[in-house]
């Protein structure tokens, strides 16, 4: 009877200590994920699709001229315009030249 215990006991720690390992691997795998995605956001929150400028750089030249990290986003470098230009490039080239590849 007392082998069974004890050999119930050990099992049950080893269990617990192997899940423990399993679970600290999966969470540690989330958590760098986690940085990771927050690392992307403030990437693109805090830079320039366009010209890739950080808001700190923008902002310093905002002091000389009126000039703010949102209005260049928004209304200089809009994403939009920027993406039908790229749009009108592909499909002038795909007219005129038949290839489906930009070069």
């Amino acid at each position: 009877m007392a082998r069974v215990v004890y050999d119930l006991l050990f099992f049950f720690i080893v269990i617990i200590i192997v899940l423990n390992l399993i679970f600290g691997v999966i969470i540690d795998t989330f958590a760098d994920l986690r940085s990771e995605k927050q690392q992307k956001e403030l990437i693109l929150k805090n830079t320039c699709f366009i010209c890739g400028e950080y808001n700190v750089v923008i902002s310093s030249v905002g002091s000389l001229l009126p000039l703010k990290f949102g209005t260049l986003r928004s209304q200089i470098f809009n994403c939009a315009q920027y993406m039908r230009a790229v749009l009108k490039v592909f499909v002038l080239n795909v007219s005129r030249t038949g290839c489906v590849a930009l070069m």
